[in-house]
């Protein structure tokens, strides 16, 4: 594990990375009197500047360097940014004060939430072709009627992933694909999101059972399955969350074990399995570190 840095403050956060080895993420300044976007290449951690404010941070970097974050335009609220060759560009609103980027892939298009005009709620954005577009507007109305969206991940093929509201009440994981938004489902509980998807359609994400706990989720093959139910229930250890996925199948997961705690965990591919889909049991537990980094194994296609 290696310390990046900061921009001379006490903290920093990396938000993604290519498959050069480029980090992009949010470094506090001296005094942490203000926070920076920054781009990490070869052992250097770069300002990438800002919309004109003080504040900005990136969150996604694509295999052509493009960058996509968040900055502060003057004294106003943040705007999504996109950062190509040296230039950051302002990708407005859809209409009110507000906006985020958080992924971009190798095409340059951009997702994240933004604001419409006159109201108050955010909702998921793609932005591709110098157009804004509202993803939150193709819910079918009356069934998600006054609920929130926001993008979290965008793959090759122009595939959303996130999360959007039910009325307010229940927070529900969503597929976008070929201009329509899927309703992912939870595990039983009012609460899903999805975190990430790969150039195959795999989302992964968290989503609560009927007893409200936490539960690590991989949707494949229009099947949603708790990566729970795929490990050895003698490993001791409970999926609570998926982060990513690679083109691998591998997932950057976090898990609670009783007697070590919380941990980052890798779920690495080994498939493959009958139909594409996984089966219950076939996740072998692998200690890959003397720290308590610990990496199930799974066996499935991707």
């Amino acid at each position: 594990m290696t310390d990046l840095g900061t921009f001379g403050g006490t903290y920093s956060f990396a938000g993604d990375i290519n498959n050069k080895g480029h980090v992009v993420g949010t470094a506090s300044t001296s005094g942490n009197t203000t926070y920076r976007a920054f781009l990490y290449s070869n052992g250097v951690m770069t300002d990438l500047g800002t919309l004109g404010g003080e504040h900005g941070g990136a969150s996604g970097i694509n295999d052509r360097g493009q960058v996509a974050g968040r900055s502060h335009p003057g004294d106003a609220e943040n705007h999504a940014f996109l950062y190509s060759e040296g230039v950051m560009a302002d990708l407005g609103t859809l209409g009110g004060e507000y906006s985020s980027a958080g992924a971009i892939n190798d095409h340059g298009q951009v997702v994240g939430a933004a604001q419409r005009s006159g109201d108050l709620s955010i909702y998921a954005f793609l932005y591709s072709d110098g157009k804004m577009t509202d993803l939150g507007g193709l819910a079918p109305v009356g069934v998600y009627a006054g609920g929130q969206s926001s993008a979290r991940d965008i793959n090759n093929h122009g595939q959303v992933v996130g999360y959007f509201t039910i009325e307010d009440l229940e927070i529900h994981p969503f597929l976008y694909s070929n201009g329509t938004m899927i309703d992912l489902g939870t595990f039983g509980g009012l609460y899903g999101e999805a975190w990430a998807i790969n150039d195959t359609g795999q989302v992964v994400g968290s989503s609560n059972d009927s007893n409200g706990r936490q539960q690590g989720f991989l949707y494949s093959n229009s099947i949603l399955q708790n990566l729970n139910d795929l490990i050895d229930p003698l490993s001791g250890w409970t999926i609570a969350e998926a982060h990513d996925i690679n083109e691998s199948g591998d997932i950057a997961a976090v898990g609670f074990h009783p007697s070590v705690g919380s941990r980052a965990l890798l779920l690495e591919y080994i498939g493959p399995a009958v139909g594409g889909v996984p089966e219950p049991g076939t996740l072998a537990l692998m200690v890959i570190a003397m720290a308590g980094m610990i990496g199930f194994r799974r066996n499935w296609e991707h």
